[in-house]
C-alpha cells in the first residue's frame, strides 16, 4: 500500500472512529487491526439488530395467539 493509500485508509478509518464517538488518538500503524475491529463491530451491531426485530415479530404472534387462544378458554 502506497503513502496516498495508507493515508486515505486513515482518514477514512478516522471518520468512522469520530462518527462512532471514538476520538482517541489512533497511530497509523494501526489501521489494520482498528479497521478490522470497525467492521466486525458494524457485523456484530446489524446481526443484533436483526434478530431484535426477530425476537419482537415472535412476542407479537405469541400474542396475538394467546389472544385468538383466549376466545375459546
Amino acid at each position: 500500500m502506497n503513502k496516498t493509500e495508507q493515508n486515505e485508509r486513515f482518514e477514512s478509518i478516522r471518520c468512522q472512529l469520530d462518527a462512532l464517538g471514538y476520538r482517541l488518538y489512533m497511530l497509523l500503524d494501526s489501521i489494520d487491526l482498528v479497521g478490522q475491529l470497525i467492521v466486525d463491530f458494524l457485523h456484530t451491531t446489524d446481526s443484533l439488530k436483526q434478530y431484535k426485530n426477530i425476537a419482537q415479530n415472535t412476542l407479537d404472534v405469541a400474542r396475538n395467539l394467546e389472544t385468538r387462544s383466549a376466545l375459546y378458554l
